[in-house]
């Protein structure tokens, strides 16, 4: 049989390596190249004659799986894209599945498991269709992902540790770091099980742009709870007894006015949040029951005094009303801008995880005001049946504020937030004191 080519493993996965055990989970970063050490496991066993599932939350997930295996085997093995198998000579297989359906993968009994991005998986599909496959054989498992938040793998990872014959390794950095808690600059700290083929200074980047709760989870590893404040010590950036609003009179030279609006008609409140562009909160106004005409002439007002550019949700707004507001500003020869802004769930993400930057990293500065305290303190990540984490106001309470904020702090400046998804590391050559690649074959 031709030679396998299989990437040669960093040194964090040679660790794990070195250690393994019949069952094993890794708890890694993005870009540690988890996906990659799954399939050198996957084609290893297949060698050696085993049957090999190899499971992925998603059809696309495991696409990336089934891509790698056929670039490292070649023409080694038998690709059948129709039903995902690859079948090796010596009867080897790995066969290749989706478990966003799990029932549809029962009735395997392969000796050896691989679980690719595992923190995305259900309970149901681990407990109830994977587990049962290793129940009679003894076989042996691998449990790869990133986390998120306390879920089922997280319990999990509880029961390895309590397990001789498991084997967990928890909290594999794409690059070993930290957050210093003094000064809350990022810090390299070098980890055994890190990636050293990733830059500190892309990692650096990243952390500038990203929540420190995703971050944590992303790059660090850690598990982080599914529950509580958003937004953290919002204290922290309250300029306490400064209520507002304050005076464009007051404003330095240089420095101009953005504002995000909320608007509402009945239930909800309308709010209008006016920042300087050095991060300062200006005003707040918060008003409802008003009518459509009585509320523009509201936003009118506010933008003839800050001569402010505004970023509007205009999601459940009709586009007369907007439309409206446009001709009339237009008519006072004002100078401003209007940019719409149509909330989908990743766009609404990435307002929020922008204003949550924003706070952590102190650029702006909020006024003391008690309705916007008590909404961004009790603004909070809920859990979705499908294990996702989403934020949102408490049932029964409003967002409009928190909402107007991420709309003006957008237009500041900041790095736009990365979405977990897109988290990713420019590609590096591989040092030169070790090979990119090394052949495999059965002996």
């Amino acid at each position: 049989m031709p030679d396998i080519m299989l990437p040669m493993p960093h040194p964090g996965q040679r660790f794990v390596l070195e250690n393994k055990r019949r069952r094993n989970m890794i708890i890694a970063g993005r870009r540690w190249r988890k996906t990659t050490l799954a399939m050198s496991q996957a084609v290893i066993g297949a060698v050696q004659g085993l049957t090999v599932f190899w499971g992925s939350p998603t059809y696309k997930q495991t696409e990336i799986g089934w891509w790698e295996t056929q670039k490292a085997v070649r023409n080694s093995a038998e690709f059948t894209k129709g039903n995902m198998v690859a079948s090796f000579p010596g009867g080897g297989r790995i066969i290749f599945r989706s478990l966003d359906i799990p029932e549809n993968s029962k009735g395997y009994s392969p000796q050896r498991v691989i679980l690719d991005e595992a923190g995305d998986l259900s309970e149901e599909a681990y407990y109830e269709v994977v587990l049962p496959m290793l129940i009679d054989n003894d076989g042996e498992m691998w449990i790869i992902g990133t986390p998120r938040g306390k879920n089922w793998l997280y319990l999990e990872s509880l029961n390895f540790q309590a397990r001789s014959d498991y084997c967990l390794f928890v909290n594999a950095p794409s690059l070993g770091c930290d957050r210093n808690p003094l000064t809350y600059e990022l810090e390299r700290i070098p980890h055994p099980l890190e990636n050293p083929d990733i830059k500190f200074s892309e990692v650096q980047n990243l952390y500038n742009t990203t929540p420190w709760h995703t971050f944590q989870q992303e790059v660090i590893a850690v598990f982080t709870d599914s529950f509580g404040s958003v937004f953290g010590d919002v204290a922290s950036v309250v300029q306490f007894g400064l209520v507002g609003p304050i005076s464009p009179l007051e404003t330095p030279d240089g420095l101009s006015y953005v504002g995000g609006l909320d608007l509402a008609r009945v239930n909800d409140y309308t709010v209008a949040s006016v920042f300087r562009t050095d991060g300062k909160q200006m005003a707040i106004y918060r008003f409802n029951g008003l009518s459509w005409e009585a509320q523009i002439e509201r936003v009118i007002s506010i933008t003839e005094e800050y001569k402010c550019s505004w970023s509007i949700d205009s999601t459940n707004i009709g586009a007369p009303i907007i439309e409206r507001l446009k001709n009339l500003l237009s008519d006072t020869r004002l100078a401003v801008s209007i940019e719409e802004v149509y909330f989908t769930p990743q766009n609404k993400k990435s307002l929020i995880d922008g204003l949550i930057v924003a706070i952590e990293k102190k650029n702006i500065e909020l006024l003391d005001d008690a309705a916007q305290y008590k909404e961004m303190t009790s603004y909070t990540y809920k859990e979705t049946p499908t294990k996702l984490l989403k934020t949102s106001a408490p049932k029964g309470q409003h967002d409009d504020i928190v909402i107007a904020n991420a709309l003006a702090v957008k237009q500041l400046g900041f790095a736009i937030p990365a979405h977990s998804s897109d988290i990713t590391f420019e590609e590096h050559t591989v040092s030169t004191t070790r090979k990119e690649y090394f052949s495999y074959s059965r002996a």
